[in-house]
């Protein structure tokens, strides 16, 4: 995902921030360690460190308690899940989702990032992990 939104910036030729809801400690912990491979190192990611230092406004993570009821992030988890039990029903990995996830894909799908030539949202603004050879 953080390859996806740093794409995303580099390519409107912008800078962003990433912040994260915090779970539990250990979930934490290995959420900014993930986040520091990636910016100082590219692991795991198509991009080259330097990339992500010039895209990202903060060489760390920010991780806020639930109870911060932070507006985006609470918008993001009412978001996230409907829509990947959408798409895994899409694929035929869970069997179908009921009228309010149907409802958000078809809300949504219009937002999400797409090759601006071909309109491909593949690859772009959905990316299945691990990527198949």
């Amino acid at each position: 995902m953080l390859d996806r939104y740093d794409g995303w910036l580099g390519y409107k030729d912008s800078v962003g921030d990433v912040m994260a809801e915090s779970r539990n400690g250990k979930a934490d912990m290995a959420l900014k360690q993930a986040y520091q491979d990636v910016y100082d190192h590219g692991k795991y990611s198509m991009f080259r460190p330097e990339f992500h230092s010039r895209v990202l406004t903060s060489r760390k993570i920010k991780i806020k308690p639930k109870e911060a009821d932070i507006p985006g992030l609470q918008l993001a988890d009412m978001l996230a899940y409907p829509l990947k039990q959408a798409w895994l029903a899409e694929r035929g990995v869970l069997p179908s989702v009921g009228e309010f996830g149907a409802r958000l894909v078809q809300a949504t799908c219009g937002k999400f990032n797409r090759n601006e030539r071909t309109g491909k949202l593949a690859g772009y603004g959905r990316v299945w992990l691990p990527r198949s050879t």
